[in-house]
């Protein structure tokens, strides 16, 4: 991990296997949160937040006011031509951001970042140094890697039909209202969420436990 530059995060990362990983982020002053709390009940906090880019209001606002899983992401080869395909198709993405970052060891690390007002897809990350320079160098042993992302939507219609443009594919219908998109090894579940909400991301692994429900735990538990 390390602290990001021009943004007032710091994150650790910690790998399922070879091509996933947990992003954990944090403020990078202990100040901040409870500063921000207090402004976000103020007329100042949409201020604050109008003159940041789109991926930095949304992980501003999930570090200010919640906790738990955010969002996430979906590495390509080439973002500018990615982003500029997924908006030929309809859809909203925000253009590519150069970010950086410096891990503690001394090596800056280097990426571009496209996300989508629509909260509902992953946002998409391509990285300009080597990736396993900005990924962790020792492998999980548990081989439990990530098996399903599920999204929690107030609409699943309007969701879907993202995904559809965003894929190029059909989703499998299954039982209880959930639609299922299959890529490879990995498959998306969209489900019913709470109306007029923002959606809710959660990851299931291969032993079926929930990364929710693990990173929970952890908050709750003891530090020693």
């Amino acid at each position: 991990g390390g602290g990001h530059d021009a943004a007032p995060t710091r994150n650790l990362l910690a790998a399922f296997d070879e091509s996933s990983y947990i992003e954990l982020l944090d403020f990078s002053a202990a100040w901040l949160r409870p500063s921000l709390r207090l402004l976000s009940h103020t007329p100042l906090w949409r201020y604050v937040l109008s003159g940041r880019p789109l991926h930095e209001r949304v992980f501003l606002s999930a570090l200010t006011l919640g906790r738990g899983p955010v969002a996430f992401a979906i590495a390509v080869d080439d973002l500018e031509s990615f982003a500029s395909k997924a908006v030929s198709r309809g859809l909203k993405l925000a253009m590519p951001v150069r970010m950086s970052r410096l891990r503690p060891d001394g090596v800056r690390v280097e990426w571009s970042l496209a996300m989508s007002p629509n909260l509902d897809l992953p946002f998409f990350l391509q990285d300009h140094t080597s990736r396993f320079e900005r990924m962790p160098g020792e492998r999980s042993n548990s081989s439990d890697p990530v098996r399903a992302v599920r999204i929690a939507a107030p609409s699943v219609q309007a969701t879907v039909e993202r995904y559809k443009a965003l894929l190029g594919l059909a989703p499998v219908a299954k039982s209880e209202g959930v639609s299922q998109f299959d890529l490879g090894r990995i498959r998306i579940e969209i489900a019913q969420g709470q109306e007029n909400s923002t959606p809710a991301i959660d990851c299931e692994l291969c032993s079926g436990r929930c990364l929710s429900t693990i990173l929970e735990q952890q908050i709750r538990a003891p530090h020693r």
